[in-house]
């Protein structure tokens, strides 16, 4: 299970989002050009939490694979961002009926409510699978990217690189 973080920065003056990232709950938002953090084994069964900290949704797309959309469960967004530490305040959701059971591509990561101090992680899980049965070199398959599929988003840091180890 990888506690993966989706950030905004906010322009001080407007409050409007100016950079998006990605991240990991550990280390906090990344840039593209941070060293990578995501290196799933070949044929590795992973989870992804995706921790929403912003005021926004974020369609998020993993290339490579097709994962399924687990839960999503409210935290306490300000205990986050003033501890670090993860305390969920609902139980899990499970997730819409046009999400389940089926193969995605992209899982909208939503928000929850950020005003009244409320994350939201949205879960799915995938197998690192490579296609037509090859195999990973011994430095890794060359990177594979994760991202946000909202266009200014992408173009704003909100696209991670990942790797997939032998």
């Amino acid at each position: 299970t990888r506690q993966l973080l989706l950030s905004e920065d906010d322009d001080p003056t407007t409050g409007d989002p100016i950079e998006g990232m990605l991240g990991t709950v550990a280390a906090g938002p990344l840039h593209w050009s941070s060293p990578i953090t995501e290196d799933p084994r070949t044929n590795s069964t992973e989870v992804w939490e995706l921790y929403n900290v912003t005021t926004d949704g974020h369609p998020i797309h993993v290339h490579l694979v097709r994962f399924q959309i687990l839960n999503r469960q409210k935290f306490d967004l300000n205990r986050f961002q003033s501890t670090g530490q993860i305390r969920f305040i609902a139980p899990p959701e499970a997730p819409a009926p046009n999400e389940r059971p089926a193969w995605k591509d992209v899982a909208k990561a939503l928000p929850g409510d950020p005003d009244n101090g409320v994350g939201m992680v949205t879960r799915i899980i995938q197998k690192f699978e490579l296609p037509n049965g090859a195999s990973a070199p011994p430095q890794g398959v060359p990177p594979y990217v994760w991202h946000c599929h909202i266009l200014e988003h992408e173009d704003n840091d909100m696209m991670r690189p990942y790797i997939v180890k032998p």
